[in-house]
């Protein structure tokens, strides 16, 4: 890809939408591509951010959704999304936070697609998985450290590689339904808070 001044800084600093307090806000199609953070949602003044977001994407940059604070009761949705970069969920987020149906491509700074910290509940329904961990280190496709996290009907297409860490401190996931590569690639330090079942593996 192309290398000048103006995409070195952008690649460094700068950041696509930032949103705020918003109340059943709609986007769609809305694409950004090269930045440092594509969406960024913050806690203003204001309030936070509830965000029905449809055929969004971001690509080739570090970090494609950072969520530092959405709306406790209400959160924000991604739908039909493409995300070729990171997604952080920040230990200040309290509200839901929802993939469907989105794809996630791995670029070269990508060790984990998804590092979650904050105490609300995320969701992956049928997205699809691809090209993480770059350099090979065994970084999981997907990292619980807190929170909840449900992941369903969701494919791994990287063979021998680790799928999903679920750390002792997260609050509860649920793992169904879901086609893994190889064999399936879940460490559980979660025990029974854990539940997870009926995935299929392929080889």
């Amino acid at each position: 890809m192309w290398q000048t001044p103006l995409k070195k800084v952008m690649e460094r600093e700068a950041i696509a939408f930032i949103i705020g307090r918003t109340d059943w806000e709609y986007m769609s199609n809305c694409f950004c591509i090269g930045y440092k953070i594509g969406f960024h949602f913050i806690r203003t003044k204001a309030g936070n951010a509830n965000v029905l977001l449809t055929q969004c994407g971001s690509d080739v940059g570090p970090v494609a959704v950072k969520v530092e604070s959405v709306m406790e009761h209400a959160g924000i949705s991604f739908v039909n999304g493409q995300m070729m970069a990171g997604i952080e969920i920040e230990e200040t987020n309290a509200g839901p936070v929802k993939f469907t149906a989105c794809g996630f491509w791995g670029v070269d700074t990508t060790e984990s697609h998804v590092v979650l910290k904050g105490k609300g509940h995320t969701f992956f329904h049928n997205c699809h998985f691809n090209n993480w961990d770059k350099k090979r280190t065994g970084s999981p496709c997907i990292v619980a450290e807190r929170g909840g996290l449900t992941v369903t009907g969701c494919d791994f297409m990287d063979k021998g590689k680790t799928h999903i860490r679920l750390g002792p401190d997260i609050d509860t996931a649920v793992i169904v339904g879901n086609r893994f590569r190889g064999e399936e690639g879940i460490i559980n330090e979660a025990g029974e808070k854990a539940q997870i079942g009926m995935n299929a593996v392929t080889p």
